[in-house]
């Protein structure tokens, strides 16, 4: 399909008709936008902390976000009808990222407590070492490797007043 026949420009008399993106602050990927396609077709981005209109023809649509090879997997489905306005929230689905790096950070201190001392690392320094830094690796591999297409989630927007 055309680009004219999936979206509307600007055109003030037809300027009702829309999907708002919202993207919360979010410390990961902060500095890189999300590529936002509707109906299969990349029609802008969205940066981090910031609402984008997109402009489109009232009925069915597929709405998908992506960034570098991470996505949001199956197409999210939203129904926009005339002079209707679809208030939709896309984030990261990876969780619990804060505690694994404190964990992770922790495991790699062990190595400087004992290496600027003329104490001899003990073997249980090693499993420690093992047991805080081997569930942030596989949690960053999980993502990485099998959840890396529902890395994104697109939902409702609940917390917006106007939706």
């Amino acid at each position: 399909m055309a680009w004219n026949k999936l979206f509307r420009k600007n055109n003030p008399m037809e300027g009702k008709t829309k999907i708002k993106l919202t993207r919360p602050n979010e410390w990961l990927n902060q500095n890189q936008p999300y590529k936002i396609f509707i109906d299969g077709v990349e029609v802008g981005t969205i940066a981090n902390n910031s609402t984008e209109d997109f402009f489109v023809r009232e009925g069915n649509h597929l709405l998908q976000c992506k960034i570098n090879w991470y996505g949001s997997g199956d197409d999210f489905r939203v129904r926009v009808g005339i002079n209707e306005v679809a208030y939709l929230r896309v984030k990261t689905g990876m969780r619990f990222y804060w505690p694994l790096i404190f964990l992770m950070m922790s495991g790699i201190l062990i190595n400087f407590f004992f290496s600027g001392r003329s104490l001899q690392r003990p073997v249980w320094a090693s499993y420690l070492q093992l047991v805080l830094v081997l569930p942030g690796l596989l949690y960053l591999l999980y993502h990485l490797i099998f959840a890396r297409k529902k890395y994104l989630i697109i939902e409702e927007d609940k917390e917006n007043i106007f939706s």
